[in-house]
């Protein structure tokens, strides 16, 4: 049963990796830029949306007045409610990448330092690899995990617990 809902909480939560991806990459660009507050502001409003929505969409509550509110989608409903927050906050790095500029001139230069355009590539292509990074260590954990659990949970269990000591 645990596995099962372990794929089906992954298919849905992955099922956005490269919205995720962008996000990621215009968040390290921007801090690549100097400017480490706005991601981060922007994260923990990401973190606040997911932490309100995911009880919304995950739970289902007894017929009352407000029970319209609740989707009752399980494990599916956590991983939509933390796509949803992953949405957010990728739309409020665009808004803000797009409103200020960030340091980030999307534009073909016609004035100011010849290899601006290249600088700006070198930025978000290093950007780019910084952000897939984890993402593809994820995935590696992933199916490593996937792979660990066809050998019976114990195992599961000591590789998790693996993962946490490595943490420290």
């Amino acid at each position: 049963a645990i596995l099962a809902l372990s794929y089906t909480y992954c298919f849905w939560y992955f099922l956005l990796l490269p919205i995720m991806a962008i996000g990621a990459t215009i968040s390290a660009a921007m801090r690549g830029t100097g400017n480490a507050a706005r991601p981060m502001v922007f994260s923990i409003i990401a973190m606040i949306t997911d932490a309100i929505l995911t009880p919304f969409f995950t739970y289902s509550v007894d017929p009352s007045w407000y029970s319209g509110l609740f989707l009752g989608l399980g494990i599916k409903g956590a991983a939509l409610s933390t796509n949803v927050s992953y949405l957010v906050l990728t739309f409020l790095l665009l808004w803000d990448v797009r409103r200020e500029k960030q340091g980030l001139d999307f534009s073909t230069p016609t004035t100011g330092h010849p290899n601006k355009q290249k600088i700006l590539k070198r930025i978000l292509s290093t950007s780019l690899i910084a952000a897939l990074v984890p993402m593809i260590t994820n995935l590696i954990i992933g199916f490593s995990q996937s792979l660990l659990a066809q050998r019976g949970t114990a195992i599961l269990d000591a590789f998790s617990l693996s993962k946490r000591f490595e943490q420290f």
